[in-house]
């Protein structure tokens, strides 16, 4: 997602709003199973998805989606949302922007995680081979 797409909610979000709060999540998933002894499963999930929260005639609205090609249905959806809700009893921070700090990490590569699977699966073997071994690892790098 752009940074543009999250402004033209904002944009489009004020236009009918007293206040308004955005959040952004991205993930990208990697789970890498051995199950029995053997390599069962690896796959890559990616994700992302938005919150809007509102103060709409003084009431709290709320709504979220993975699909931000359709930002006038979230911006309706939090609408809709305010006009069933309690009247809202604070305010958001003014002027607030929160960025969460990006962490300088080395996430392990997958090829990394299937040869240390397949090295503790020969060690526990060596021991004992009748052992039935599961391991799992996951790689999940997350964005706000």
């Amino acid at each position: 997602m752009s940074e543009s797409t999250l402004e033209e909610i904002l944009k489009l979000a004020i236009q009918k709003a007293e206040a308004v709060e955005i959040y952004y999540l991205s993930t990208q998933e990697t789970p890498i199973k051995f199950e029995n002894n053997c390599l069962k499963s690896l796959q890559t999930k990616a994700q992302q998805g938005v919150a809007l929260r509102l103060i709409y005639q003084g009431r709290l609205g709320f709504a979220s989606s993975t699909d931000l090609t359709r930002i006038e249905d979230l911006v309706a959806a939090a609408i809709h949302t305010a006009k069933v809700s309690d009247i809202a009893q604070f305010q958001f921070a003014s002027s607030y922007n929160f960025n969460y700090p990006e962490l300088e990490c080395n996430l392990p590569k997958v090829n990394e995680l299937i040869s240390s699977g397949q090295e503790i699966l020969e060690k526990i073997h060596d021991y004992n081979p009748d052992i039935l071994v599961n391991i799992d690892f996951n790689i999940q790098n997350k964005k706000y």
